[in-house]
């Protein structure tokens, strides 16, 4: 774990319990003043190094995408021969009246809200090179590391292979399906976003993602800084908008305070669909009994979530489907 990551962890007190009539609607993405000096907004030399590096090889969405009228177009964005140059808005948006039904892109695509260093993203790339990844990442030094894992790859053309993982097996089916992957390079069905995945969202089209994860956020456990967790009916809206139907979103914690505002949030929401809890509702969110296996989607143990473990914290898996 980062200086940084340490001292952002060391700084949130203890979990407290939240009112769920003190829960509000909407996403605050300004962040406070403490918080942004502890989580190291602007990264080491070497991390900012390989963000530009990365950048200008084409795997780094611009962060000013913010169009109201256009979108990002996913075939534009992962075609092969957009790499090697920096991506540019105008590049990889389309107006979003030039959609059809079906979307442009036919591919299984994923993202992953705030991936910390990357390990989990990076490895779920690498196990299914047959699909597409976007990551989400506001911390510049969490971006830095995991572009900096990607240049290393790129330059040795072999996956970055420092994961923990969950289990055993798991690692040896990884290792012996790696060299599966025919005329494509390491990570090449992966993008980075530098900024607050919030903000994507909106640039995201309708039906156009098959799963989100959200792996360890901020717990913010403080009943002040509610409206700075991720989870918040707003944000549930959005992925509801942008999943295709079926898909699922997936979260862990090992903070207790926000996996249970995460139920109540989802609780709520699907109350407002189905106040009757009709058996045969067949829209909405819906609860999935047990979680998928891990090995599906957090196949890796990362050193936050070790060091959680040795601290005697549990990771609290979830999963919702959107149907």
């Amino acid at each position: 774990m980062s200086k940084q990551e340490e001292e952002k962890e060391d700084h949130f007190p203890k979990d407290e319990n939240t009112d769920i009539l003190k829960i509000k609607n909407s996403y605050n993405s300004k962040k406070p003043t403490w918080w942004k000096r502890v989580a190291g907004r602007r990264g080491s030399k070497s991390q900012r190094r390989s963000i530009l590096n990365m950048t200008e090889a084409g795997y780094v969405i611009p962060t000013k995408i913010g169009k109201l009228d256009h979108e990002l177009s996913m075939s534009k964005l992962f075609q092969s021969d957009v790499l090697g140059t920096p991506l540019q808005a105008n590049d990889i948006l389309i107006p979003k009246s030039s959609c059809s039904n079906p979307p442009d892109f036919q591919g299984i695509v994923n993202l992953e809200h705030g991936f910390g260093l990357g390990d989990n993203l990076l490895t779920l790339a690498m196990k299914y090179p047959q699909q597409y990844y976007l990551g989400a990442e506001i911390h510049s030094p969490g971006v830095g590391t995991a572009l900096g894992r990607m240049e290393e790859a790129l330059k040795s053309n072999s996956y970055w292979m420092e994961q923990s993982w969950f289990d055993t097996d798991h690692k040896e089916r990884i290792l012996s399906n790696q060299t599966n992957i025919p005329n494509q390079k390491p990570y090449d069905n992966l993008r980075i976003f530098p900024g607050d995945g919030v903000k994507l969202l909106s640039s995201l089209p309708d039906q156009s993602i098959d799963a989100i994860y959200v792996t360890f956020p901020d717990p913010f456990p403080k009943e002040s800084d509610v409206d700075f967790r991720l989870i918040q009916e707003e944000t549930l809206s959005s992925f509801a908008r942008i999943l295709k139907r079926g898909g699922c979103f997936y979260l862990a914690t090992d903070a207790p305070s926000f996996d249970e505002w995460t139920m109540q949030i989802f609780n709520r929401v699907m109350m407002k669909h189905n106040p009757n809890h009709l058996e045969d509702h067949k829209t909405g969110w819906q609860v999935v009994m047990p979680c998928p296996d891990r090995n599906l989607w957090l196949p890796v143990v990362s050193k936050y979530e070790e060091k959680g473990i040795h601290e005697g914290r549990r990771t609290m898996c979830r999963c919702w489907r959107y149907v």
